[in-house]
């Protein structure tokens, strides 16, 4: 009887590779074929028209988007076309539904390694590399990252858009993170291939990645925990940016969005978002989906200035980001203008990355825009209020964690104190009418004892929702569940051998 079950545990382990070196076979030819598809396309595609004006990224309205974009990539595209042109929409819902979107980095292979670790294995797959300085996104990865380091793992990050090894990719690497960077599809499906059955956890983050890697993780990677990592809900961001502007193409765009996502969750086996008004909107759109809340990581720095030794707004914020520019551009036309008549002296500063054609946009009276800013404690110890207009989005606030974490008290709207436990008048002053905000940014901005009252409890809510302790329990929690499938599956295996 035990010759018979080894033999047959022998037999279905040697089926296993079967079908793992039938499916690899399966995908190259697939891959190859892709390929050769897509140049045909190209070489079919008529060459577009211009008269040397149009912005940098800028798609014509009823261009062919691609076939390989998702549906974020659809909706950035008809984002970029204009708010007031016309999208040939049923082109743009029937290319997506018929999309197959293969994963590949577009970077270098290399053999460079840093000091890793031989606990789990865990990989995680994103657009790009995390620039901290960037954008509250980056700056949660690399927390995150660090965290799982330190947690004993051995952290490989694969940011599947990076042009190349830079600053940011070395300074990965000697924090002991190792990177996987691969130049053509077929690389990437060699690493999946190769490396895929060795991992405890992979953590598909953002809806693009997720939607272009899962098959290859399901398949490659099998005996791993696959966790799908929101990082924001891009449909509840892209349905209420359609509701804002009254567009129904954005609409339509965030419904596919929305089945994608809630695809994906079903298909991976726990899904992070971060907040708890996200965790509760999907109990009840997906109640069988396994969620959990791993926030913003917000260190708290504490107050670095008093009240009189301060002077100005600030707005902060990444303005590739649709949200961000919205905020930004409804705060210089309808909110200044108002302000100018109260506050006559006070300048807003408007700090973030964006392009030069961006930043033009945003030139006011009372206004100094700055750009991108490396080191942004300077502009924090010198400012009085943070506001945050934003009218639309999903998420927690990156901008509002930085404010409240040196002691900046907030002015933001309903949007944006959603998910992040702040109470009017208590933890920040929240308006959502021009009015009512310039009242706020009044009232606070001569309140000696308000300012001091919002910039304590503002420091105590970063503590209390946002600390590195909390994203560490999450992470343990995820790491305990992997080894819990890894045991499982090795009593099996020796019950098979006995």
């Amino acid at each position: 009887m035990t010759l018979r079950l080894q033999t047959a545990t022998g037999w279905q382990r040697g089926a296993a590779r079967a079908r793992r070196l039938l499916c690899y076979v399966i995908d190259c030819v697939r891959l190859i074929a892709a390929s050769r598809y897509a140049r045909w396309r190209a070489s079919q595609a008529p060459v577009a028209a211009s008269d040397g004006n149009d912005k940098p990224g800028r798609t014509e309205p009823g261009a062919r988007l691609s076939r390989r974009s998702g549906p974020y990539e659809k909706y950035k595209a008809y984002r970029q076309a204009g708010r007031g042109e016309a999208v040939n929409r049923d082109q743009v819902r029937t290319e997506w539904r018929q999309a197959q979107v293969t994963p590949a980095g577009s970077a270098d292979s290399s053999g460079h390694r840093g000091t890793f670790r031989t606990g789990q294995r865990v990989l995680i797959v994103d657009v790009d590399l995390p620039r901290a300085n960037r954008d509250s996104g980056s700056l949660r990865m690399h927390n995150i990252l660090l965290l799982l380091r330190d947690l004993g793992c051995h952290v490989l990050f694969w940011p599947t858009a990076a042009s190349g090894r830079d600053d940011c990719a070395r300074a990965l690497e000697r924090e002991g993170i190792e990177l996987v960077l691969t130049r053509r599809p077929v690389q990437t499906l060699r690493w999946w291939y190769t490396q895929g059955a060795a991992l405890d956890v992979v953590i598909l983050s953002r809806q693009p990645v997720a939607l272009g890697a899962i098959r290859f993780a399901r398949r490659y990677a099998s005996r791993a925990l696959l966790v799908f990592d929101t990082v924001d809900l891009h449909f509840l961001r892209m349905t209420r940016g359609a509701a804002v502007h009254g567009n129904s193409v954005e609409a339509a765009l965030a419904e596919d969005m929305r089945r994608s996502e809630l695809d994906l969750m079903r298909r991976t086996d726990l899904t992070l978002v971060v907040s708890e008004y996200e965790r509760s909107l999907l109990h009840q759109l997906v109640p069988e989906v396994d969620v959990r809340v791993l926030s913003n990581i917000q260190p708290v720095h504490g107050g670095q200035a008093s009240f009189a030794g301060r002077d100005g707004l600030l707005f902060l914020g990444n303005f590739q980001h649709a949200p961000n520019v919205d905020a930004v551009l409804w705060l210089i036309s309808e909110i200044m203008p108002r302000l100018g008549e109260r506050l006559p002296g006070a300048t807003l500063h408007v700090v973030g990355y964006a392009s030069d054609v961006a930043l033009k946009d945003f030139a006011a009276a009372n206004v100094h825009v700055h750009g991108f800013v490396a080191d942004l404690e300077p502009i924090l110890r010198e400012v009085k209020l943070a506001l945050a207009p934003l009218r639309y989005g999903a998420g927690v606030k990156g901008k509002i964690n930085m404010a409240m974490s040196r002691g900046v008290p907030v002015v933001t709207t309903t949007v944006g104190a959603e998910g992040m436990g702040l109470v009017d008048r208590r933890d920040a002053l929240i308006a959502d009418d021009p009015v009512a905000f310039v009242q706020a940014i009044v009232d606070l901005y001569a309140d000696e004892r308000l300012w001091l009252g919002l910039s304590a409890q503002g420091l105590e809510n970063v503590r209390r929702h946002f600390s590195p302790a909390l994203a560490r329990d999450v992470l343990r929690e995820i790491l305990a569940q992997a080894q819990v499938r890894a045991d499982a599956r090795s009593v099996r295996r020796q019950a098979g051998c006995s």
